[in-house]
């Protein structure tokens, strides 16, 4: 029963993911977008720049949808 686990895991994450995609969902990044741009606001000159690449990244991947749900 403990091989079964990551075939139904991987199984499930394809179909969740396929029908993302098919409804046309994509997300923003919410409360965790508004603290770290708040954080990028607070943070010293170097480390800035550091939040701003993770915020792209991050918002690429919620633009992604139903994409990222599979590639996970």
């Amino acid at each position: 029963m403990a091989r079964l686990r990551p075939v139904v895991a991987t199984a499930l994450a394809l179909v969740g993911g396929a029908l993302l995609i098919v409804a046309g969902v994509e997300g923003g990044l919410g409360l965790l977008g508004f603290l770290l741009e708040l954080l990028a606001q607070l943070a010293p000159a170097p480390y800035h720049l550091i939040i701003y690449y993770i915020l792209v990244i991050l918002s690429f991947l919620a633009s992604l949808g139903g994409a990222t749900v599979m590639i996970g």
